[in-house]
């Protein structure tokens, strides 16, 4: 059943009843201070360089983690990042928990106000952005970060993708990892006290906003 996933325990969790609820949206920039937002299904084609948000709500106090996954073996975690520069993206806050009550919208705005995105790189391919929501703090995503700040930060490396990609993998029953190029999939649950949220897009090549 789509909507119906089963938790640590193996009751039958509602997807509306869950602690997590996520929407990803990709940014548009309508003009010089103009933005604009559409909201990203199972699928949805992402030109290199678009930017993405996560808007998210938790229905108790909870320590949120999201990261990208790529077909091509390489992952990252985007928020919350242990380095901004070689992380190619911006974070306008590290903050966590997240409380209940309402919703939160990550990377973050400016002091203009203008929104920021996790934007794309050139590498294109299937990927998957993964939400990960805890009532405690993840330490083997959080010793990921740790060692990214005190390695500066090379995400690049093929152990800091192996070790990240596990780590989202072992929060979500492995659904984290990538299906099917032909089918692209939204997924979500809880496991173990963590709830999870994962949604596979296309990233094809252009010049997205």
């Amino acid at each position: 059943d789509p909507d119906i996933r089963y938790n640590g325990a193996g009751f039958r969790v509602v997807l509306d009843s869950l602690p997590l609820q996520v929407e990803v949206h990709r940014l548009l920039k309508d003009g010089d201070d103009r933005y604009s937002s559409t909201l990203l299904t199972a699928g949805s084609e992402v030109e290199s360089g678009s930017a993405i948000e996560v808007r998210f709500s938790v229905d108790a106090r909870q320590y949120v983690y999201i990261g990208m996954m790529q077909t091509q073996g390489t992952a990252a975690v985007l928020y919350p990042s242990g380095s901004d520069e070689k992380g190619g993206h911006l974070v306008i806050s590290r903050k966590n928990p997240f409380e209940p009550g309402t919703q939160h919208t990550l990377p973050g705005f400016k002091d203009s106000g203008k929104p920021v995105g996790f934007r794309f790189d050139e590498v294109t391919g299937c990927e998957s952005i993964v939400v990960l929501a805890s009532s405690k703090p993840l330490k083997n995503i959080d010793d990921i970060i740790a060692s990214q700040s005190t390695a500066g930060g090379d995400s690049a490396s093929d152990e800091y993708a192996g070790k990240t990609r596990s780590a989202f993998e072992d929060h979500t029953r492995g659904y984290a990892g990538l299906g099917s190029a032909n089918q692209l999939r939204e997924q979500r649950g809880v496991d173990d006290g963590v709830a999870w949220y994962v949604l596979e897009l296309r990233h094809i090549d252009g010049n997205g906003q």
